[in-house]
Order: structure tokens, then sequence, then C-alpha cells
């Protein structure tokens, strides 16, 4: 990935978690899962990565970008994120591809001892996808009420819609 279009994925990505991170607890206290210690980002990656997937297509749309997620099994222990005490931990991120390239976008990894923003080129050493497409299927369907509204509010933290929904011109 050139350097331009890295920049634009990470100020996407910060972006994205500047505008959620406040509403996050909102929405897992109105689901009835509060965060524990007060972390925002905890437990919110799966409607998190689908949102942050959906607005990286449309704005970096040379690469193709999913969600993806992993958790650790018999077969892959270290699926998930791995922690840096080696732990491995049930996750959702975002990856882009094109032509043999890799990008790995994480804006929740700090629930488990990671940054809150990565933005790493090439396979990450702490993530490893094993969800199957049914499971992601199910968990997107499931999820889309609430990566709808994310993909408001970032529209909105950026002006290109106003706060009543309506397109800026």
């Amino acid at each position: 990935m050139n350097q331009d279009l890295l920049d634009i994925v990470t100020v996407v990505a910060l972006t994205a978690r500047k505008a959620w991170e406040p509403v996050w607890p909102i929405w897992k206290s109105l689901s009835g899962h509060p965060s524990p210690d007060g972390l925002p980002s905890v437990d919110a990656c799966i409607p998190t990565s689908f949102a942050l997937g959906d607005i990286l297509n449309r704005v970096v749309s040379e690469y193709s970008w999913r969600a993806v997620g992993g958790r650790p099994t018999k077969r892959t222990p270290a699926g998930g994120f791995s922690a840096s005490e080696g732990s491995a931990h049930g996750h959702f991120w975002v990856e882009g591809k094109r032509c043999g390239d890799l990008v790995v976008v994480d804006i929740t990894a700090d629930q488990y001892d990671g940054e809150p923003v990565i933005v790493h080129e090439g396979p990450s050493p702490r993530h490893s996808a094993n969800a199957t497409r049914n499971l992601i299927r199910a968990y997107r369907e499931n999820e889309q009420e609430t990566v709808s509204l994310f993909i408001e509010i970032f529209d909105a933290a950026l002006g290109i819609l106003d706060p009543e929904g309506e397109a800026t011109t």
C-alpha cells in the first residue's frame, strides 16, 4: 500500500475511534452489557469492525475491506487476538486486500492490551482469523442496525451528514 493510502486508512481509523468511543458505552448499556472497568472498547469489536470495513470500502476503494475475526480453538489456539502475555482472545478487526497486499486495521485491540488504533501492513503477528464465512454473515445480520448507526455517527463526525441525517452540500 502506498504511503498516501496508508495515511488515509490511518486517518479513517483514528476518526472512527474518536467518533465511536463515547458511543460504545451508551450502546452497550442500552443493550444490557455495560463496559467493565470503564474501557469503552470492550465487546465493541464486532459491529465496529463491520462499520469500519464498510467505511473503508467507501473511502479506500482500491482495496477490498471486510470484517474478519477469530477465537482460540483446539486447532488454532492462537486464533483471534494474542495478548502480550500470550493468551488469545476472541476478537474481530478489518482486513484490506489487493493483489496479494494485506492491511490489518483494528480500533478495539486495547481491550486486550493492544494499541487503541492499529494499522498494520502485512500479516499481523497478533491477529489470527479463523471465523467462518457463515459465522461472519450471521454476526453481520445480527449487528446490522448497530453498524448503520455507527456509520451515521462517523459521517456526522466528518460533516458528511448533518445531525438530522441529511446530506450536506
